[in-house]
């Protein structure tokens, strides 16, 4: 059942010679087609096959190319997403999710010491007063 493909209205999910070819034709056309960056998704509009088919291709043993190719797409997308999040080019902020997909986080680690020094009520009253005045 693994195997199996899901199938998509109408057309048949058969792999074929076509589907790779047109599947790295993709990468090299995917701003032709309008998209800021390459991915999945749009493989799967330009493929006319859904992404989970996509998936279920890619996992397959006897379809290591495929799954290359989804790489390649990852990778690209990264680089492009980067590049023009770094040249202020795309919305900072989208850039920031797609990033994320790949791994990237802007959340800052702090690591705090406290120290507690032990003192008598006088010595308290002291300190209060000396920072109150």
């Amino acid at each position: 059942m693994a195997n199996e493909e899901i199938p998509t209205l109408g057309r048949p999910t058969h792999y074929s010679d076509e589907i790779e070819r047109k599947a790295r034709q993709y990468l090299e056309i995917y701003s032709e087609l309008g998209h800021a960056v390459p991915s999945v998704a749009g493989l799967s509009i330009y493929l006319g096959r859904r992404r989970t088919v996509l998936y279920q291709w890619a996992a397959q043993k006897d379809k290591e190319s495929f799954k290359d190719i989804l790489d390649e797409i990852n990778a690209l997308q990264e680089q492009v997403a980067l590049s023009a999040g770094l040249k202020g080019d795309y919305n900072s902020t989208i850039v920031k999710l797609l990033l994320g997909k790949h791994g990237y986080s802007d959340k800052a680690e702090t690591q705090a010491t406290i120290s507690f020094e032990s003192l008598s009520d006088e010595e308290l009253n002291a300190k209060i007063k000396s920072l109150i005045s």
